[in-house]
């Protein structure tokens, strides 16, 4: 005889994946703005990771036995979304990390120097 253990079918391990994939997807369309436009980006990248979360959705519901569309995706992509994009627009610590590089690129040694930066010649001097 199976327990009676309640089903929480609205909370699954594959919701944080929505969430975060969403979310990246919402700060990355909020990037495109740029500082002085930054609040009506934040709302039109809300707006279209949520309208391409609803289009997922709909689109699996087209691929019958493969995948199956569910409505809670579609909120924990929406949620997401709405949680970058507020700590984007709100928060300058999670705007100035999403703006740091991973990697910095590092200037290319050359083998001539400028002649700012070039030592003056040695004088002759008289033997």
């Amino acid at each position: 005889m199976p327990a009676a253990v309640p089903d929480v079918r609205w909370f699954e391990v594959d919701k944080i994946g929505h969430f975060g994939a969403y979310g990246a997807l919402a700060t990355a369309i909020v990037r495109i703005g740029g500082r002085g436009r930054l609040s009506f980006f934040g709302w039109w990248a809300l707006a279209l990771a949520s309208a391409y979360g609803i289009g997922d959705e709909f689109r699996q519901s087209l691929t019958h036995g493969i995948r199956s569309p569910d409505w809670h995706d579609w909120v924990a992509d929406t949620v997401g979304a709405a949680t970058a994009v507020t700590c984007y627009l709100c928060w300058a610590w999670y705007r100035k990390t999403m703006e740091t590089p991973l990697w910095r690129k590092r200037p290319r040694p050359t083998t001539e120097t400028s002649g700012e930066n070039r030592a003056a010649p040695a004088e002759a001097t008289p033997h």
